[in-house]
C-alpha cells in the first residue's frame, strides 16, 4: 500500500511490474549501475533514485538495496524514503 500511494497508482498496477519501469529515463544508467554493483557484492547499497509516478511526475527517493537470491537468480530488496 505504501509504494502504491507514493507512486500514485493502484496496488494491482504494481503487481508483476519491474521496479525499473518506474525509473525516470534520465536516471536509467545510474539505476542499472547501482544494481550491477549490488549483483557483484553482498554488501547493501545506498543511493538516490529518480522515479516517475502514475501521473508522470518525478520523485526522488533515497534507497537501500539488499541482495537476496540463489546462485541462479539475484533479486534486490529495495527500501526507500523521501529525502528530508
Amino acid at each position: 500500500p505504501a509504494a502504491a500511494a507514493l507512486l500514485r497508482t493502484s496496488r494491482e498496477a504494481l503487481l508483476g511490474r519491474p521496479a525499473a519501469s518506474f525509473v525516470a529515463a534520465r536516471a536509467h544508467e545510474a539505476w542499472h549501475a547501482e544494481l550491477d554493483a549490488l549483483a557483484e557484492s553482498a554488501a547493501p547499497r545506498r543511493f538516490r533514485a529518480v522515479l516517475v509516478d502514475g501521473r508522470g511526475d518525478e520523485i526522488e527517493l533515497d534507497l537501500q538495496a539488499t541482495r537476496a537470491g540463489t546462485r541462479d537468480r539475484v533479486v534486490a530488496l529495495l527500501v526507500g524514503r523521501v529525502p528530508l
